[in-house]
């Protein structure tokens, strides 16, 4: 079933080689592993929920920010705060877990495509070196990037 994904990005890394080096394969395969995951959690994610879960841990929280009593009395407003937490963890975990399979699968991939003990940067020690650090600071860069253009983004909509 993996084997036809395989093979299409293995058929892409091979179009790629001309042009780029291994490293800077690895850092365009982070950068599109960050526009799947990233673009699958804001698929999957129920943007309207969360908001309103959000909302209701803000009210809890200043609720129980305000609170100058006994313990007794804090106890329903900090069960009403934790319960909000729960509800948003509860909305944002599926999809998070959802949006890193297609990055665990490209990782193993690339595991098997670039990992033979190779090194890729030529500095720092030899853990560093391999496939893996090159890859997830192009896929957390560009997550980064992603998160930061969809604020501007969201921004420029309230003007």
């Amino acid at each position: 079933m993996l084997a036809l994904p395989a093979s299409a990005l293995a058929a892409i890394d091979r179009w790629w080689a001309p042009v780029l080096s291994p490293g800077g394969r690895l850092v365009l395969w982070g950068m599109l592993g960050a526009m799947v995951s990233v673009g699958l959690y804001e698929l999957l994610l129920p943007q309207a929920r969360v908001a309103r879960a959000k909302a209701d841990v803000e009210t809890a929280r200043r609720q129980l920010a305000a609170y100058d009593g006994e313990l007794a009395g804090a106890l329903p407003l900090m069960k009403r705060q934790i319960g909000a937490a729960l509800r948003q963890l509860l909305l944002v975990a599926p999809p998070a877990v959802v949006a890193m399979l297609p990055v665990i699968w490209l990782a193993s991939w690339l595991e098997l495509r670039y990992g033979q003990g190779k090194h890729y940067l030529h500095f720092g020690p030899g853990w560093l070196r391999g496939w893996g650090a090159v890859f997830f600071a192009g896929l957390l860069v560009a997550a980064l990037a992603l998160q930061v253009l969809k604020r501007l983004v969201r921004c420029s909509r309230k003007r």
